[in-house]
């Protein structure tokens, strides 16, 4: 089996382009016959909400998106990663930063 190769893509100013970059880079990957795997990090969620809409996103659990990537308790990841309409495509769907900072404010003890 091949090493994965890992690609990140930063910027801190916005409208940089990196939504439409990954896409165009994962599609022309899958394309080529590799499986890719995005893990969508912007706090926007734009990269899920232009693959499933927004109204999807915006109904998904924790425990269905990146925040069950750092949740300690969670131990199966598959439920996290979802197969998207493109061949060879599959994504971590990034929750909306609000509900996120809700869970975490939720389990701090002062």
């Amino acid at each position: 089996m091949k090493d994965p190769i890992v690609l990140s893509m930063y910027a801190r100013k916005g409208g940089a382009g990196r939504t439409i970059m990954c896409l165009q880079l994962a599609g022309a990957c899958a394309e080529y016959g590799a499986n890719v795997l995005v893990i969508d990090q912007d706090p926007q969620g734009s990269l899920s909400k232009n693959l499933f809409g927004a109204g999807a996103v915006e109904r998904l659990r924790p425990y269905e998106t990146t925040a069950a990537i750092y949740d300690k308790d969670i131990d199966d990841y598959s439920r996290v990663i979802r197969q998207t309409e493109i061949p060879n495509i599959a994504i971590v769907l990034k929750q909306a930063i609000e509900e996120v900072r809700l869970r975490i404010d939720n389990r701090v003890t002062l």
